[in-house]
């Protein structure tokens, strides 16, 4: 009876448990919109865009100084700092839902690094 009704539900018995490791270890920091991602000429964008920004206002060093901790906890300023701020980015034109994405990927991250070393030094 119990198990009928629970699989009405939810579609699987109570014992039957899902593979993470299947799925691709799905996290309690995965950002809900993460499967759609972002291409890698989307991704390249932002870089040049922020890099530009940097240069334009010569901010090379602080940007470094922000950028290397950030390295660290960039899924945590993803999640607490960018994600419920990206509505509001989104009315000044700018696209927060895709910083998020990009801030979530630690790669990126380096990236930026060091594309702003480049043009730094």
């Amino acid at each position: 009876m119990f198990m009928n009704w629970f699989s009405k539900f939810f579609g699987n018995k109570p014992e039957e448990k899902d593979n993470n490791e299947e799925k691709g270890k799905a996290s309690f920091f995965d950002i809900p919109f993460q499967g759609q991602g972002l291409t890698p000429e989307r991704e390249e964008e932002l870089i040049n865009g922020v890099v530009e920004k940097v240069k334009d206002y010569g901010m090379e060093g602080v940007a470094l100084m922000l950028l290397y901790p950030l390295k660290a906890v960039n899924v945590l300023v993803a999640q607490i700092g960018v994600l419920p701020f990206a509505p509001f980015l989104e009315l000044f034109g700018l696209r927060g839902y895709d910083y998020a994405t990009f801030i979530n990927k630690r790669e990126n991250i380096e990236s930026l690094i060091k594309k702003i070393e480049e043009n730094y030094v």
